[in-house]
């Protein structure tokens, strides 16, 4: 009884001091209700997030005392969660390194990137996921030679223009005005056949697919996906389900560990090569899709060409 007293004191007292960090605000009355509930915590957090955003960059000494205290409440409400789900980050790593050096990847100790920000905060779900998909089927479509004018029309006509991205928009609008060619459309070609590898990460994540690696390129045919309904409009019901969050963590964890091991490698100048089947397009726009389906990010404001993105957590 003595253990259970104190163990809810603890949750008690990490409440209060999300209440006073974030004031009355519908995150605290959700945590204050369930404070054991994970996506109570998320709410909290991506809360936390909003208000030390909000105070970064000040010149005012307090306000970067501030910041420094809302981040490691942050940091406190994440390992909370972690703590719920059964999730140990560092036994996550452990696994993404032996994955690796299995096949090749040798990642330096130092600089390997904290996958902090999708461990908490605001994530997308199924339905988001599903309709991304069917955005994506359909501008690789036009990728492999269907008439950009019909791709855009179905995606007007069934409501997944908010589902494609600007790039993706862009290659369009190139598509049906540009002359077989021209450079710049076969640079967005390319660019966008890419996402390929982001599809193949989406129906991972959806149980459509069994294996998401670090290594080989995608080969898969789009009748794996026909569960989601491809030619249905955004919003139309499917039965799919994510995988659990601590499965679609793992696998970024090991995707995020491989991006920035072929970096490295890249930016050392080795004279080996990378092994044979470590791609880097590959594995960057398999690290994008996980990133966006786990966070808030637009997909085409994840960088996945430049240095890993730091995390505030550490």
């Amino acid at each position: 009884m003595l253990r259970f007293r104190t163990a809810r004191s603890e949750t008690d007292v990490l409440v209060r001091e999300v209440e006073s960090a974030l004031g009355r605000c519908i995150a605290v009355s959700v945590l204050k209700d369930r404070p054991d509930d994970p996506d109570a915590l998320d709410g909290a957090v991506t809360g936390l997030r909003a208000q030390a955003d909000l105070l970064d960059g000040s010149d005012k000494p307090s306000d970067a005392a501030e910041v420094e205290a809302i981040e490691a409440l942050e940091t406190r409400v994440v390992d909370r969660k972690l703590d719920l789900l059964g999730i140990d980050p560092r036994q996550v790593r452990r696994g993404s390194l032996a994955t690796l050096a299995h096949v090749g990847l040798t990642p330096s100790a130092t600089g390997l990137p904290v996958v902090a920000d999708a461990y908490a905060g605001r994530r997308r779900d199924a339905d988001a996921a599903v309709d991304r998909v069917r955005a994506l089927m359909a501008v690789l479509h036009a990728v492999h030679g269907a008439p950009a004018a019909d791709v855009a029309g179905s995606l007007k006509s069934r409501g997944l223009v908010p589902w494609s991205t600007p790039q993706e928009r862009t290659f369009l609008d190139l598509q049906g005005t540009r002359e077989e060619g021209d450079r710049e459309l076969a640079a967005h070609r390319a660019w966008i056949g890419r996402r390929v590898e982001g599809l193949h990460a989406l129906g991972w994540a959806l149980g459509m697919l069994d294996d998401l690696e670090p290594t080989g390129f995608s080969a898969v045919h789009p009748s794996a996906f026909a569960a989601v309904g491809p030619a249905e409009p955004a919003g139309a019901p499917t039965e799919l389900l994510l995988r659990p969050q601590a499965e679609l963590l793992a696998r970024l964890d090991l995707l995020s560990c491989a991006h920035y091991a072929v970096q490295e490698h890249e930016l050392r100048g080795a004279s080996s090569p990378l092994p044979r089947d470590v791609i880097p397009g590959a594995i960057a726009e398999r690290k994008r899709a996980l990133e966006w389906l786990l966070g808030q990010d637009g997909w085409d404001d994840i960088e996945v060409d430049g240095e890993i993105r730091a995390s505030r957590r550490r």
